[in-house]
C-alpha cells in the first residue's frame, strides 16, 4: 500500500521549513502552506500562525541549523478519497546545532498535523506538538 499524499505533504512542509538551509524557501513555504487561521499548540502553548511563522523564521532558523535523524509515522488518517487531506501523527528525532556556539542538541517531537483543502490547495490548518530536548 502506498503512503497517502497527505503524509508526504506534511513531510515536505517540515523538511522545507526546518531542515534545509535556505531561509527564503522556508519563509515562502510557511506563507503558502500554513493557513493564516491555523490552530497551533506547541508544548501546551497556543500560537497564532503569525507568531509560529515568526518563531520559525527568526528565532529558530536564526539561531540553529537542524537535521533529521528519523521520522516515524504513528497514524495517518486520510479524510478524502484522494488521500490529500486528513490527520498525520508522527514521532521525529532530530538534532539542532547552535549557529553561534556550535552546541548540538538531540531532540524529539510527537506531532499531529491536520491538512485541509481550500480553494483546491492543500494547507496545514492545525499543528499540535510535544517537543523535548533529549540529550545535550
Amino acid at each position: 500500500m502506498s503512503r497517502p499524499a497527505v503524509a508526504n505533504f506534511v513531510d515536505s512542509f517540515f523538511s522545507r521549513t526546518l531542515f534545509q538551509p535556505d531561509d527564503g524557501l522556508a519563509s515562502s513555504v510557511l506563507s503558502a502552506e500554513l493557513a493564516l487561521d491555523a490552530a497551533i499548540n506547541i508544548n501546551g502553548n497556543e500560537l497564532t500562525a503569525e507568531i509560529f511563522i515568526g518563531l520559525i523564521t527568526t528565532q529558530f532558523r536564526g539561531a540553529f541549523s537542524a537535521s533529521v535523524i528519523s521520522i516515524q509515522d504513528l497514524n495517518i488518517v486520510p479524510a478524502n478519497e484522494a488521500k490529500t487531506t486528513g490527520i498525520v501523527g508522527q514521532f521525529s528525532k532530530y538534532e539542532t546545532k547552535g549557529k553561534e556556539d556550535g552546541k548540538v542538541l538531540k531532540q524529539s517531537a510527537t506531532t499531529i498535523v491536520k491538512v485541509d483543502e481550500r480553494d483546491g490547495k492543500m494547507l496545514i490548518t492545525a499543528i499540535w506538538e510535544a517537543q523535548t530536548v533529549d540529550e545535550e
